[in-house]
């Protein structure tokens, strides 16, 4: 579900998956070599869809 969330902020070419996934470093705070969806956990996945959903949205993707 987070990697849905997620994919079309790279995937709308609006961004790089590189800026992408820098974006979601800062926005969870994590350093990015952190940042991996498949090692967050539960609770940060769910972040990741709230954070990325509402990008989505306000960006129109």
């Amino acid at each position: 579900m987070a990697h849905q969330a997620f994919d079309p902020l790279w995937k709308s070419k609006r961004m790089t998956r590189r800026a992408a996934y820098a974006w979601l470093s800062q926005q969870m705070g994590l350093p990015p070599e952190k940042t991996h969806i498949g090692m967050f956990n539960q609770e940060q996945c769910c972040k990741v869809i709230r954070l990325c959903t509402g990008r989505t949205k306000a960006h129109d993707l």
